[in-house]
C-alpha cells in the first residue's frame, strides 16, 4: 500500500499514538481571529500533524495545479458564506504556524475526497430517537486521525458554547451546543456526479450550526439555504419551538437536492448510514443497505425491551460488530475503520466518547 511504504511521515503519526486521546480544549477570544488563534496554539502540534497526512494523501489524488485550483475555489466559497469563521480559519493558521490555505484544505477535505475512487462503503453509522433526545454516532475514518483528534469546546460573544468532536484543524464535527442542538454526519456514498464537490464543504455548516442555531427549525432553515454541491447527510435535532419537545430530521445534503427526512412515526428513531434512504440503492450500496436495517432493528429492539431509550443502549447498538469496524488496510488513508464512537444526550448536554477496542470511555458536559 502506498500510504505504507511511500510516506516519511508515518512514524512521526504513529508517534501520535502516545499523545492523549480526546482531550477537552477550551478556546476563546474577544473576535473570530483570536478564537481561531487560540485554537492553533493550543494544538500546533495535532494539527501540524493533520496537515502532513492529508497533504500526503491529497499528493495521491491532485496534482499541484489542480490542487490550488481546488483550494482558492473553497477559500472562497467558504470567505463569501461566513466572513468570520474564515477569519478564525486564518487566526488558526497563524497560532499552529501553518499556512492558511491548510487550514483551509482540512475544512474542505470531504469535497477533496470527491474524486476519490476508493473510497470504503464501511463508514459511519448514526441514529437519534427524538422522545429521549438521545443521539450519536460511530465515525469512520483513518486510524491516524484517532490519537490525534480532540473534543473542542468553543466559546463566542453572543453565542450558544460548542461542543465538538473533531479533528485538529477542522472547525466543527459532530456534537452539540448549550441551546440543545444536537448532530451527527455520514458521508454518502454517491460521490460525485460531475467528477467533484464544489459546494459549500460539509464541516463548515456543521459549524454553522452549531454556532448559529438554537431550535430544530432555525437549523433545518440553515440546512436548506446552504445549497447543493454536497454527499453528506446531516442527523439534527433540538426542541420544537412550538412544542417544546425533542424533534430531529435527516438531512441529505446532494450535488443536485435536498432530502428532509422525518423520525419514525411509531419510534422516534432517525438511522442513517452511507446511502440515500429514498432512492433505488446500487450494489455499491449493499453494505450500507445491511448496516441500516441491523440499526433499525436493534433500536427498535431495544425500547421493546424497556419503556426509555438510554445512552446505554445506543451503545450498545454502535458496539455491534457488524456496525463497529476494525480498522483495514486502505490504499489511500493507511487503514479504515471505527475511529471512535459519539453519545449525547440533549437534555443534559452531555456526550460520551468511546473505544470499543481499548474500552476508553470519557464524558463531557457543558
Amino acid at each position: 500500500l502506498a500510504i505504507r511504504t511511500g510516506c516519511p511521515e508515518m512514524g512521526r503519526w504513529r508517534t501520535a499514538a502516545r499523545t492523549r486521546l480526546f482531550p477537552r480544549v477550551t478556546v476563546k477570544g474577544n473576535n473570530s481571529h483570536e478564537i481561531g488563534f487560540c485554537y492553533g496554539q493550543k494544538l500546533q502540534s495535532r494539527i501540524q500533524q493533520a496537515v502532513s497526512y492529508y497533504t500526503f494523501v491529497f499528493k495521491q489524488l491532485y496534482d499541484d495545479h489542480t490542487f490550488m485550483t481546488r483550494i482558492a475555489h473553497f477559500r472562497k466559497v467558504i470567505q463569501d458564506y461566513d466572513p468570520s469563521l474564515f477569519e478564525e480559519m486564518r487566526g488558526a493558521a497563524e497560532g499552529a504556524k501553518v499556512p492558511t490555505d491548510a487550514i483551509i484544505a482540512l475544512n474542505s477535505r470531504s469535497e477533496l475526497f470527491s474524486v476519490s475512487p476508493s473510497s470504503s462503503s464501511k463508514e459511519c453509522t448514526s441514529l437519534l430517537h427524538t422522545p429521549s433526545g438521545t443521539m450519536g454516532q460511530n465515525w469512520d475514518w483513518s486510524s491516524v486521525l484517532q490519537p490525534l483528534c480532540v473534543v473542542l469546546e468553543i466559546h463566542q460573544q453572543g453565542k450558544p458554547v460548542v461542543l465538538t468532536m473533531t479533528e485538529p484543524g477542522i472547525v466543527g464535527k459532530i456534537g452539540l451546543n448549550s441551546a440543545g442542538i444536537g448532530l451527527t454526519l455520514n458521508i454518502l456514498g454517491r460521490r460525485s456526479l460531475t467528477g467533484s464537490l464544489d459546494g459549500l464543504p460539509i464541516h463548515v455548516i456543521l459549524r454553522s450550526l452549531l454556532s448559529n442555531t438554537r431550535t430544530l427549525t432555525e437549523a433545518t432553515n440553515l440546512l436548506k439555504a446552504t445549497g447543493n454541491g454536497k454527499c453528506s447527510c446531516v442527523t439534527v435535532a433540538g426542541k420544537d419551538p412550538t412544542t417544546g419537545a425533542w424533534d430531529g430530521r435527516a438531512v441529505e445534503l446532494m450535488e443536485d437536492h435536498t432530502t428532509f427526512l422525518q423520525p419514525n412515526p411509531q419510534t422516534g428513531f432517525i438511522v442513517h448510514t452511507n446511502h440515500c434512504v429514498l432512492q433505488q440503492p446500487t450494489e455499491e450500496d449493499e453494505e450500507s443497505v445491511y448496516r441500516y436495517d441491523l440499526a433499525q432493528h436493534l433500536a427498535v429492539k431495544g425500547v421493546r425491551v424497556g419503556k426509555l431509550f438510554s445512552i446505554q443502549q445506543l451503545q450498545q447498538i454502535l458496539f455491534h460488530h457488524h456496525i463497529n469496524h476494525k480498522f483495514e488496510p486502505d490504499e489511500q488513508l493507511f487503514d479504515v475503520g471505527t475511529v471512535c464512537t459519539i453519545l449525547m444526550h440533549l437534555p443534559s448536554s452531555s456526550m460520551h466518547v468511546l473505544l470499543k477496542r481499548g474500552k476508553f470511555h470519557r464524558a463531557f458536559q457543558l
